[in-house]
């Protein structure tokens, strides 16, 4: 949370200020409140070369001095210098506000309001870039070197308001150690029509001392981490539905997936890093089905939705109200290819319990269905084992006859407990499970190859063992490309990693309000994309 901490407020505005007056004159009635803080030579040197290098400060009146103690993932410790005009009574509309890290007194971020002349138009590219460099080796030395330019671009909105009249323009950059970029520590210095910084905004956690990063040269070498990475990739083939820009409908197609995309590799082992969110898809497993039913699900009505989720569910919607969407009175009704039907217990109820049905409008083909009993935290009755002997019965009552195995491709459980790194306190908050059922997801197959566009989920009850919804994605299995011709797994790694390579980047990992001590060095993917390798080209292809 953050903590303001007010130490001082100078209640008489005096004109013509010098800067040096201000430094002096906060500092000694800091020092006169006997519960505040003094304000640290750091600090008051870090305020002095701010207001060297943007003199419109010095035309205004120191206003308080605040201390803000941050929590780190919101900020670190701040001393907040506020300015107004001391030509204006009350409710100036010229202000500036300066904050600087406690520790070292660099400039953490920077605004100034109505204190030039409005502009006409906003600086060029190149007066922008001049101006902004300019203003940040000012204030911090050399410290500012660790920075390098991203982009430049004219502000054209704000608050997601288009400017009528642009004035302004938005100079970014990077910060970067022994050129190593730290992600997610950008500055935008904003620079306006009459070549003056009125600007910075800082996207850090915090104002961080070099010092403070791990040595590069201890990490794996490229191509050892490199190796890591095909082998995580685990290339495999999978039938998927593509839509081009001209093709609506969309097709069939055949890719090589990669198990990996979202994550990163610790620098140093080589291993998949908790520290932050990584992921690689669960390695599908083929279930053989013992005399699948086929038994179609349908209906073409709101009675026959009843009757069907009380014979194939055992739920009596008798008691529960219905609900009527608006959509379904609509004029586009018969657009939408889908009815919804829903369920639920009235308002004064004691059980809450919510029931829905979704079917194709024109078959009556049950898409989807889902029973909540509303428990808020589910505690487990059913073991685990249990609900995946549920979940493939379940399966087996609706799939074709004509299916002898399934894949099982995704499997979780609400109770599984989350690998913590060490410096995590999870409370029991933030623990709250993101899934209140057992959840599985079974694909077909087709040539021994998993069919992504031909699915069914099932979720059981961790405390009933009841069925809590059913997802039937069954799709033809017609008309599907021909694996014969495709480049080997391996071949497909190779210029998937070629394509995408990896890139060493310093993070500074967060958790809800939890800083990690220190920045680690990773090894994560270049991009960060839905992407996959064409399986008879070998080309690198990604979701735009």
């Amino acid at each position: 949370m953050k903590l303001w901490i007010k130490v001082l407020i100078l209640l008489s505005l005096v004109c013509n200020f010098t800067p040096y007056h201000q430094i002096a004159e906060a500092e000694q009635m800091s020092a006169q409140k006997k519960k505040g803080k003094k304000v640290p030579q750091e600090v008051q040197d870090g305020l002095a070369r701010v207001i060297s290098v943007s003199p419109e400060l010095a035309a205004l009146a120191l206003e308080s001095t605040d201390f803000w103690e941050g929590s780190g993932y919101y900020g670190p410790d701040l001393w907040k210098f506020s300015f107004v005009d001391p030509k204006e009574k009350e409710d100036s509309h010229v202000y500036a506000e300066v904050e600087l890290d406690a520790k070292s007194g660099r400039l953490f971020e920077f605004e100034i309001v109505n204190v030039l002349p409005e502009p006409t138009k906003p600086p060029s590219d190149d007066t922008a870039k001049r101006v902004a460099n300019s203003f940040l080796a000012g204030v911090w030395g050399d410290y500012a070197n660790h920075y390098r330019l991203r982009e430049i671009e004219v502000v054209t909105s704000e608050y997601d308001v288009e400017v009528e009249r642009p004035v302004k323009t938005m100079v970014t950059y990077e910060f970067f150690i022994q050129g190593i970029q730290v992600e997610r520590f950008d500055i935008q210095v904003t620079v306006d029509g009459n070549g003056r910084v009125i600007e910075l905004r800082n996207d850090a956690i915090l104002s961080p001392d070099p010092s403070q990063f791990p040595d590069p040269h201890r990490a794996l070498s490229s191509s050892k981490a490199n190796e890591i990475y095909k082998r995580l990739l685990d290339m495999s083939l999978v039938y998927v539905w593509k839509k081009e820009k001209d093709d609506q409908d969309g097709r069939p197609a055949l890719i090589y997936e990669p198990r990996f995309q979202d994550g990163a590799i610790d620098a140093f082992s080589g291993e998949i890093t908790n520290e932050v969110n990584s992921r690689i898809d669960q390695k599908p497993e083929l279930l053989s089905l013992k005399q699948p039913q086929g038994i179609p699900l349908v209906a073409k009505s709101r009675r026959e939705a009843e009757k069907l989720i009380a014979k194939e569910f055992g739920v009596s919607t008798k008691g529960l109200r219905y609900v009527r969407d608006s959509y379904q009175n609509a004029d586009d009704e018969e657009e939408d290819p889908y009815i919804f039907y829903r369920w639920k217990s009235a308002a004064k109820s004691k059980k809450r319990v919510y029931v829905s049905l979704l079917v194709e409008r024109q078959t009556g083909r049950v898409v989807e269905y889902e029973y909540d009993e509303g428990i808020s935290l589910p505690k487990q009755k059913v073991s685990y084992q249990d609900a995946q002997r549920k979940a493939l019965e379940t399966i087996t009552r609706y799939v074709g006859k004509g299916t002898d195995e399934i894949l099982l491709t995704y499997s979780r459980s609400p109770f599984i407990e989350e690998d913590y790194p060490d410096w995590i306190d999870p409370e029991e908050e933030q623990t709250y499970p993101e899934f209140m059922n057992y959840s599985f997801a079974y694909h077909h197959r087709h040539q021994g190859i998993e069919v992504a566009f031909s699915r069914y989920s099932v979720e059981i009850n961790p405390e009933t063992g009841k069925l809590s919804s059913l997802s039937l994605e069954d799709e033809s299995l017609q008309h599907l490309p021909n694996p014969d011709g495709v480049i080997p797994a391996d071949q497909a790694a190779e210029n998937y990693a070629e394509a995408n390579p990896l890139q060493l980047v310093y993070q500074w990992p967060t958790y809800y309000g939890q800083v990690r001590p220190s920045p680690i060095l990773l090894f994560v993917p270049k991009y960060y994309e839905i992407s996959w390798v064409d399986p008879y080209t070998g080309n690198y292809e990604r979701k735009e």
